[in-house]
């Protein structure tokens, strides 16, 4: 509830209000006497900031970094921690980062890191496809125009193309 609880502070607070928000790389941290250990962590910094940058609100930091002290931290500690964006990655915000329209399901951890690792994490993974994947929405982006155009119709579940109606 620490990145929603963030979130409606943002979102609700005046400009001249101060608000402290407060994380750790992964989430990681607890309390030992509380019965809950460190199920109980804290708010990934790594999470907070991508929403933050989403928002447009600029923080200064580079997610591609953080997120590699979070896997760091993680092999110092043994152990995972709990952030998203660490383990997902960040949203694909341009085209370069967009993922392989045709790549196979992701089922592990593992896998999930080729946001950062490249197409190798995912070798040897299911290809459920019969045929290689279309979208028009995929195809007007990779043209360097916008996802879908208003003019065009609603975006995508009023258009006669979609499957359900």
């Amino acid at each position: 509830m620490a990145i929603a609880s963030a979130y409606a502070a943002m979102r609700t607070l005046e400009p001249e209000d101060t608000l402290e928000l407060d994380g750790t790389i992964g989430g990681f941290g607890g309390c030992p006497y509380c019965g809950n250990g460190r199920a109980t962590g804290m708010a990934p910094t790594e999470d907070l900031l991508h929403m933050m940058e989403d928002m447009g609100i600029p923080t200064g930091v580079d997610i591609d970094k953080l997120i590699d002290c979070v896997w760091m931290a993680e092999g110092i500690m043994g152990r995972e921690l709990f952030g998203h964006v660490s383990k997902a990655g960040p949203r694909p915000k341009h085209l370069e980062q967009l993922y392989d329209i045709d790549m196979p399901f992701v089922e592990t951890l593992e896998q999930a890191t080729h946001f950062k690792k490249g197409p190798q994490q995912y070798e040897g993974g299911i290809y459920p496809y019969q045929e290689p994947i279309t979208s028009p929405y995929r195809d007007r982006v990779e043209k360097g125009q916008p996802n879908y155009d208003p003019a065009d119709g609603d975006y995508p579940w009023k258009q006669d193309w979609f499957p359900s109606k």
